[in-house]
């Protein structure tokens, strides 16, 4: 079983650096499972597994939709900017190339389409949507799961939400309960670990994979120094944590 599983981690890692095409993955993630993506291991509750929509499990931080507390225009507000400043500081360029649209909140009627359970969260927190009858409201959810439309200058929570491009991940895995990869079990947690596409090693191969006992050895080649470096880095994370000789 360890040596299944370092091979399956030694295709993740082909897969990462685009030696091997990209497979489809989503149709193993439910609604309501959770995946983490993000360079600061953000978890997302899956929403709609049919297009891979996210949205962060709980509040992330909290914010005003619009200081000045007299505009509730989406263009113009804090909440727009913090989606933007998040995407920014929170994803890497990879993994912002595989957002269909960005980082954003939710819209008053994505929300709505919603069962109340998964609108809960730790705190109240800003949708999206305007309020059309008075500019100094916009919509936003309470902690227990209802809309409601408070007034702009309050500080409520930062929710962000994000739809994937399905054709650019290239790997699903399954988190097991010590928050390890397991790609050889069944996912019994509900948790997913995203591998997204990387064309920055296309020029990565690899020529043999050959266990023989305790020892496994990889042939590979067009990979400079910081490619190698990559490789080595996720085949010694695995020899640490499993204790395989390579």
């Amino acid at each position: 079983m360890k040596h299944s599983k370092l091979v399956a981690l030694i295709l993740s890692a082909c897969l990462v650096l685009g030696m091997i095409p990209m497979v489809s993955g989503a149709e193993t993630v439910s609604n309501n499972d959770y995946v983490y993506f993000g360079n600061d291991g953000q978890k997302w509750l899956v929403t709609d597994n049919s297009d891979m929509s996210l949205l962060a499990a709980d509040v992330v931080e909290q914010i005003a939709y619009n200081e000045s507390g007299i505009d509730n225009s989406w263009d113009n507000s804090n909440a727009k900017n913090w989606c933007t400043n998040y995407e920014a500081s929170k994803l890497t360029a990879q993994e912002q190339a595989v957002l269909e649209n960005g980082v954003s909140f939710l819209s008053k009627a994505e929300a709505e389409a919603l069962e109340q359970s998964i609108l809960k969260a730790s705190t109240n927190w800003w949708l999206s949507t305007p309020y059309a009858a008075d500019a100094m409201f916009a919509y936003a959810v309470s902690d227990a799961g209802i809309i409601g439309y408070p007034h702009v200058a309050k500080n409520y929570g930062a929710r962000p939400a994000i739809d994937l491009d399905e054709s650019k991940i290239v790997m699903i895995s399954a988190l097991a309960k010590n928050n390890e990869l397991d790609m050889v079990a069944p996912n019994t947690t509900g948790e997913w670990k995203l591998t997204v596409q990387n064309d920055a090693y296309s020029g990565f191969a690899v020529s043999s994979i050959v266990l023989n006992g305790r020892t496994v050895s990889v042939s590979f080649s067009g990979a400079p120094a910081v490619r190698a470096k990559f490789w080595s880095n996720i085949l010694n994370e695995f020899v640490r944590v499993k204790n395989i000789q390579i």
